[in-house]
């Protein structure tokens, strides 16, 4: 199976956990073709600072996530923001809505088309087998992480 991937122009990086002048993990901040903007976790430093500005492919993976089926068709991805205006940190709080492409029975993901792309996400033990390709659903994140970057 192909992993899933939308393309994203990387707007900034925001170093995250670190010791002893070693950071080990990131924040990186996405511009995805609508214009919003979403922060990913990127706990594998897979983004490089020479990337601000460019356009990549990024495989997007949301876990822990609360999913509604939804009654009729609706595409999109919502930033989370806090009353303040400012982004949260580290990939919380994102909202997907969009259509089920596949399951990826082996990895227990389901792949979701946005409209803007197509992400992978990592539903409950218990939720995973309700749902099936076709459904339309909205995926609350817990986290939303940067799974790979293509070249």
């Amino acid at each position: 199976m192909e992993c899933s991937s939308l393309k994203g122009k990387v707007m900034k990086i925001k170093e995250g956990a670190g010791y002893e002048d070693k950071v080990y993990d990131q924040c990186v901040f996405i511009e995805l073709p609508d214009g919003k903007v979403i922060d990913l976790f990127d706990s594998e430093m897979l983004v490089h600072p020479d990337m601000i500005g460019k356009v990549i492919d990024v495989t997007i993976d949301v876990f822990i996530s609360r999913i509604e089926k939804l009654p009729e068709p609706k595409y999109g991805i919502e930033a989370a923001l806090t009353k303040e205006g400012e982004y949260k940190k580290r990939g919380y709080g994102h909202v997907f809505s969009g259509k089920i492409e596949d399951i990826d029975k082996s990895n227990a993901k389901l792949i979701l088309d946005t409209n803007i792309g197509e992400i992978l996400v990592t539903p409950n033990k218990e939720e995973y087998n309700s749902f099936q390709i076709g459904d339309f659903v909205k995926v609350f994140a817990s986290r939303t992480d940067l799974f790979r970057v293509y070249d």
